[in-house]
């Protein structure tokens, strides 16, 4: 334990300490960099909002912290102003989940996500914590039916910036490839009955455009709130994404919803911007969006500042 405290302190930027981040935060996550996490079952202790979870620590993954503090304001106001179902596409390893729980833990939660480890991970966290009320798929969400290829580009096995397109990542090399099902989500009723969505929460690397086209029922139907990260095209020499982002626009457009970029100051929510169009740009600041049925706008954004 000698040699792990001493890795711990070594790696663990004491510098953040006067910027708002815990000291347990701090050496979770400093201890997820040494290579102790990848021998080593533990549980640990992790603070979100006012919540405190048990964490695992499996196969090198553990949830060090929430890196999105302003989505827990976010939420509280949005699960304030909507009911029904909470819809997290691409779980990863829980981080959305604990702010679910922490603001709203009644809150009906169903999560997708296609890497294997991450699914395994989610379920040992919702069993440490007596989450109730929790659906897990592991599968993604995608226009159709289909069997795919979800490419990681890092080693570690929680891979966040793995994406189901093919060659979303240009500038970096696939360091494995598993072949992982995925669903339209409007034929899921046969399997689990009527789903009466309030929110949809989208961070998939890419296949934004795939999982709404393949959940436009439903969002015509339940006119749900839609979070998503879509990340930036950063030149119009990237035709794909640009295209993609075009024609993502164009379908909310068409479902009649309303565009707002999530605004933030340092690590807090700041309010909500409506913004015409995503644009080509390359701040991955401004990468967060709130999309809200035009009909329900105004009193979503009762309370929240829009700009």
């Amino acid at each position: 334990m000698d040699v792990c405290a001493r890795a711990v302190f070594e790696l663990t930027d004491w510098s953040k300490w006067d910027k708002g981040a815990g000291m347990h935060e701090l050496l979770i996550r400093a201890f997820r960099r040494t290579r102790f996490v990848e021998v080593l079952n533990l549980k640990l202790s992790l603070r979100v909002g006012n919540r405190r979870f048990r964490v695992p620590v499996m196969c090198g993954v553990v949830l060090a912290g929430i890196d999105e503090p302003w989505m827990i304001e976010l939420l509280k106001h949005l699960l304030k102003h909507t009911s029904g179902l909470f819809v997290d596409v691409g779980i990863n390893i829980g981080q959305t989940l604990a702010v679910v729980k922490t603001v709203a833990p009644s809150r009906h939660y169903m999560g997708f996500e296609p890497n294997p480890v991450c699914v395994s991970y989610v379920h040992e966290l919702i069993r440490l914590n007596g989450l109730a009320d929790c659906t897990i798929v592991p599968a993604a969400l995608h226009r159709e039916d289909a069997l795919l290829k979800l490419d990681l580009y890092h080693t570690y096995p929680a891979d966040g910036t793995a994406s189901i397109v093919e060659n979303f990542r240009k500038d970096r090399s696939v360091v494995q490839r598993l072949i992982v099902p995925a669903y339209r989500f409007d034929n899921l009723g046969k399997y689990f009955g009527p789903l009466d969505i309030g929110v949809v929460k989208m961070d998939v690397e890419g296949a934004e455009l795939d999982v709404l086209k393949g959940m436009r029922t439903a969002v015509e139907k339940n006119r749900p709130v839609i979070m998503m990260e879509v990340l930036p095209v950063y030149s119009s020499v990237n035709e794909d994404r640009l295209r993609r982002q075009e024609e993502l626009e164009g379908e909310l457009r068409t479902l009649g919803y309303a565009l707002l970029r999530v605004r933030k100051d340092g690590r807090r929510f700041a309010g909500l911007e409506n913004v015409p169009y995503i644009g080509i740009h390359g701040d991955l600041t401004r990468c967060d969006y709130v999309c809200l049925p035009r009909e329900r706008r105004e009193n979503l954004c009762a309370g929240a500042a829009v700009g």
